[in-house]
């Protein structure tokens, strides 16, 4: 079949038969990406520690609890497998008992030795910037990670490169921002559960501008990584077209919760303050900062554009929140 009729045919006749092997398949990410790629005709392969996580994932799939990320049991796990994407690891922020350059060697060995055809290896907008950056960031803008979880995803990022290229084995790598999606979790979780419980967000007059990705828009960039010929041994950020607000994020969530008049205003000067006396001073670039990315390379490349209506879909999301809530689910915040 030549390339235009594969194009025609669309992500569901492509992958038809295709084994796709995901490693953290019972992460945030991992569990949607696996969720979506059967939906597109994928046979799904999950790859997890341990057999509790294994339980988590839905049926359907072809689960392989590896204890041990190392080469040689590995490639037991990725025999066969057309497509590899590398997502096992430490979320930012947790004690990490091994590196992500360290795994990623293992990964891209044990890939290499299971004949895969491609590997993606799913990095982190930190591995080239801080929490906050000015300008626009693209792929062609210097590395720059400000924090060791930065640095450890870009060290990552070099040794899938230059061990896939040496190995003869094809690579993509993806930097996505902050990703959002239904129940969310992390920093966002956080946030959404004191909205829920009614407490005051005193971030209605931050007025900066961030970039996420939702969760469905990533997992479409992923497999087109896995698809395109395009994207053979390129590295691409993952943003939706226009970066948010800070309020617009607390207003959006208030919204969809129905709890709109929880989110006022403070000047920024106070909210710093009071940041650094409640010990979460790191929080304030996060909070207040710009970290605007382009996503201009992906579309360019390979017709892909994250959600064009950010503020919607974070309404929609803090609404179904809300259900559980309403019917008497308890939602910490933690």
């Amino acid at each position: 079949m030549d390339t235009n009729t594969e194009q025609a045919a669309g992500p569901e006749g492509r992958m038809s038969g295709a084994v796709w092997a995901v490693t953290g398949a019972n992460g945030y990410v991992g569990h949607a990406l696996c969720h979506h790629l059967q939906d597109q005709g994928a046979v799904v392969r999950a790859v997890v520690r341990s057999s509790e996580a294994a339980e988590s994932l839905p049926g359907g799939m072809d689960t392989r609890v590896v204890p041990e990320y190392e080469a040689a049991t590995l490639e037991h796990a990725l025999d066969g497998a057309d497509v590899v994407v590398h997502l096992a690891g430490s979320a930012h922020g947790r004690e990490r008992t091994t590196t992500a350059e360290t795994l990623a060697g293992e990964m891209v060995a044990a890939a290499s030795r299971a004949r895969v055809r491609r590997m993606l290896f799913v990095s982190s907008v930190k591995a080239q910037v801080g929490a906050a950056a000015d300008g626009v960031v693209s792929e062609i803008d210097p590395l720059m990670p400000q924090d060791s979880y930065g640095h450890d995803k870009l060290a990552a990022e070099r040794v899938v490169a230059t061990n896939s290229a040496g190995a003869g084995m094809e690579y993509s790598i993806v930097r996505p921002t902050l990703v959002y999606g239904p129940d969310p979790r992390g920093h966002l979780g956080r946030l959404l559960a004191w909205l829920a419980a009614g407490r005051p967000l005193p971030l209605g007059g931050v007025n900066n501008r961030r970039s996420m990705v939702s969760l469905e828009a990533l997992c479409r960039l992923l497999v087109t990584c896995g698809l395109e010929p395009a994207a053979a041994g390129r590295t691409y950020l993952a943003a939706d077209p226009d970066p948010v607000s800070t309020a617009d994020l607390a207003h959006s969530f208030a919204r969809g919760l129905g709890r709109e008049g929880r989110v006022f205003s403070v000047p920024a000067p106070c909210l710093r303050a009071a940041l650094v006396l409640s010990g979460r001073g790191d929080w304030s670039q996060r909070l207040a900062g710009n970290l605007e990315v382009s996503s201009r390379r992906a579309l360019e490349e390979l017709n892909w554009s994250g959600n064009p209506d950010t503020v919607a879909e974070l309404e929609r999301i803090a609404g179904e929140y809300a259900l559980p809530v309403a019917r008497g689910v308890r939602r910490d915040f933690k």
